[in-house]
């Protein structure tokens, strides 16, 4: 209960629809009175996941001061006790807002560092950690010039967006002007970061700063679609023994302390190499593509309710079961084209160890090469007790789940 004797109130912000109905759940068992802001027509497309929400309201998170707005409007009968969001876009934003209404947030600037890929890799050059050599280019002439300094192929990304939109390598033979038109037509900044094209195996660290120690919930091995940056599939723990437990841990704390950050989920993207771990791209957010259930399924762990009892100092203590699982999300891959028939989704989801299956494309619907996440026509996600025996999982979906293109 809060000091005016009613349900602490709680304001979610954004609706992350993989993890939103266990969220409003998990919140409420903590007490919270939930409220959920978003737009309109994502309260109507999400009706279902949200409807056990205390309240809904429609907001503009992107916009601060719509948020501002809201956040007073609903402050109006009783005091806000927390504000958060799991939305990447809305993370600067209710960050302010929390600290404009002196409730629990990581500093604003501190999100924004996050936000800005540019900053971070600066950032976390500071700070000691092994990076790739970079630069911000505005023009081909300056993108050729970094090509020929590193003598090798880079990936160009806009310093802003994030689920691989824009996001390309370029090799010293191609055509850098295409590549950086390309890349800032995506992006919303007249600037394009280049990065050193880091060899390496790819990982994503998911974890939280709880009670100012950083906890690791799991470690996702990432699977691209050839040559793309694309993922099309995680799979947790990852395999590889480059660290200890205690290792990722202090890594984190390494990689939170350069940024400035104090509390709230963390999904860090890096890979491991021959120079140590080279951190990725840092999110105040909890990684996208389902990972969430992949790790929570994987590690038996609830990530969400740490994530609300911190915002009010509540007790709460984090457990993880035993013994662990392997649990992964596989895309699907599709020949580009016009979905003709779709056969044996009924089969596969009865297969051991399916927990879901998900199709993201239907009949008559055009499949593309995917360029970035938003491309992909399904996804199945499955668990088991060894990691051979969640990929023959997978082979059967692969063999028994038909999308015809022509």
């Amino acid at each position: 209960m809060s000091e005016h004797g009613t349900r602490r109130r709680l304001f979610l912000v954004g609706i992350s629809k993989a993890h939103v109905q266990r969220s409003i759940a998990r919140a409420q068992r903590l007490g919270f009175e939930v409220i959920l802001g978003d737009s309109e027509p994502k309260l109507a497309e999400c009706a279902d996941l949200v409807e056990a929400a205390d309240r809904t309201v429609v907001t503009d998170y992107t916009d601060v001061d719509a948020l501002l707005a809201t956040a007073g409007e609903l402050g109006r009968p009783a005091p806000l006790n927390a504000i958060v969001t799991f939305k990447e876009e809305g993370s600067e934003q209710t960050a302010r807002v929390a600290e404009r209404l002196g409730l629990s947030t990581n500093s604003p600037r501190s999100v924004r560092a996050c936000n800005d890929k540019a900053v971070a890799r600066a950032l976390l050059d500071r700070a000691g950690l092994p990076g790739p050599r970079w630069t911000l280019c505005q023009d081909a002439k300056e993108l050729r010039r970094f090509i020929a300094e590193v003598a090798g192929p880079v990936v160009i990304k806009p310093r802003d967006l994030f689920a691989s939109v824009g996001v390309a390598r370029v090799d010293p033979d191609d055509d850098a002007e295409a590549a950086l038109k390309s890349c800032l037509a995506a992006g919303t900044e007249p600037v394009a970061l280049v990065e050193e094209f880091v060899v390496g195996r790819e990982i994503s660290i998911e974890a939280m700063l709880y009670r100012g120690t950083p906890v690791v919930f799991g470690v996702t091995e990432k699977l691209l679609y050839p040559g793309t940056f694309v993922e099309r599939g995680h799979v947790s723990p990852d395999p590889g023994d480059e660290l200890t437990p205690a290792g990722y841990r202090q890594l984190v704390g390494r990689i939170t302390a350069a940024l400035g950050l104090r509390q709230g989920p963390l999904h860090i993207e890096g890979y491991h190499t021959a120079r140590g771990f080279v951190p990725g791209e840092i999110h105040t957010r909890y990684g996208g593509d389902d990972i969430v259930e992949v790790t929570e399924q994987a590690s038996r762990c609830d990530m969400t309710t740490p994530v609300f009892a911190e915002l009010c100092r509540l007790p709460y203590g984090i457990v993880f079961g035993a013994p662990p699982r392997v649990c992964g999300i596989r895309f699907l891959d599709v020949p580009p084209g016009r979905v003709r028939s779709i056969s044996g989704v009924a089969e596969v989801s009865r297969l051991p160890g399916v927990l879901r299956v998900q199709l993201d494309c239907q009949v008559g619907d055009q499949v593309v090469c995917p360029a970035s996440s938003f491309d992909r026509p399904g996804s199945v996600i499955a668990v088991a007790d060894r990691r051979a025996d969640l990929e023959r999982t997978f082979d059967r979906v692969a063999a028994e789940l038909c999308i015809e293109t022509e």
